[in-house]
């Protein structure tokens, strides 16, 4: 996870210099991320963190318009917290990275069932882009 940033932000293109197997935008994140921070495995694991954060913080938003009562969310969340430290290993992966555009995309679709408005229409088109 920091190979590809580190070549992309020193020169090298994606598609073209390097053969990529996964969608561009997270080693665009990294790239930027790293040449602020440092190209590190501290840092690294600093953004494996927000984005682990991210990644609950959506859950818990999904949870809470669906259940009404606050000890289903809270043990519905507590158990994807497990799963996740055991499956995600608590470390960055690209198909970690495209859950939290995935449960945007799924919070906005209950948005929309509710209010019916057409906006939210192209916010769903777009993390579900992403």
């Amino acid at each position: 996870m920091l190979s590809y940033p580190y070549l992309f932000s020193h020169g090298f293109y994606l598609y073209k210099d390097l053969i990529v197997p996964y969608p561009p935008l997270l080693i665009l994140i990294e790239a930027v991320f790293f040449n602020m921070f440092g190209f590190t495995p501290e840092n690294l694991k600093i953004l494996a963190w927000i984005l682990i954060g991210a990644a609950d913080l959506s859950v818990f938003l999904i949870l809470r318009g669906i259940l009404k009562k606050t000890i289903l969310v809270v043990f519905f969340l507590s158990l994807f917290i497990l799963l996740q430290s055991f499956f995600d290993g608590h470390m960055l992966w690209f198909d970690f990275a495209s859950e939290i555009p995935l449960l945007l995309a799924l919070f906005l679709i209950f948005n929309w069932l509710k209010l019916k408005e057409s906006k939210i229409l192209f916010w769903i088109g777009l993390f579900l882009g992403l």
